[in-house]
């Protein structure tokens, strides 16, 4: 039997708005409405920029494969899938030194060149792959991961940008080198 209003309650949209919903019933029940409005509060700060930069990262994805863009690029990449990849890769890498967020860059260069990848017969994961590789170059004093892994290690900041600055980028390389040749085989 098919129920379309319960179709509609199981998309994870909507789902999530539901469970939303309820939580906050919940809760302004035991603690009050003005704690809720905090929580609220504090979840749209903590959260609103990571938000912002995702909606940003695939709407510039939408944008290329919209404007056909992506029939354009899949002419250059056409020879080969691993100049894509080292592309994606340069692509996160140079964002993530410029902006300092993993999130964005990683989105933002996976996004430039998913459109294309069906066209030069490239596997969209080894693209998710090769610009999350990228988006761990140089991870640096702009970068929460910087700060996140700091930290946790208990280093000065100096420290810190020797060992996971350096530790880290050269995890992104060794990637990068390891999905490369996956990328001919797969």
């Amino acid at each position: 039997m098919d129920l379309p209003w319960l179709q509609l309650l199981g998309e994870p949209v909507i789902a999530l708005l539901i469970g939303l919903i309820g939580t906050c019933l919940v809760t302004r029940a035991s603690i009050g409405q003005k704690k809720v409005e905090e929580a609220i509060a504090v979840g749209f700060k903590e959260s609103g920029q990571i938000l912002i930069l995702t909606g940003v990262g695939g709407s510039l994805a939408a944008t290329v494969k919209a404007a056909g863009l992506g029939d354009i690029l899949g002419g250059f990449f056409s020879a080969s899938t691993v100049a894509p990849l080292l592309v994606v890769w340069a692509i996160a890498a140079a964002l993530h030194i410029a902006v300092g967020s993993v999130t964005l860059s990683a989105i933002t260069a996976a996004g430039l060149l998913a459109p294309i990848a069906p066209a030069i017969g490239l596997d969209p994961v080894l693209l998710a792959l090769a610009a999350g590789a990228g988006s761990l170059f140089m991870v640096h004093v702009t970068s929460n991961t910087f700060w996140l892994l700091q930290s946790l290690l208990g280093q000065s900041v100096r420290g810190a940008l020797k060992s996971v600055t350096v530790g880290v980028s050269v995890a992104s390389v060794v990637a990068i080198l390891l999905i490369l040749p996956m990328s001919l085989l797969f």
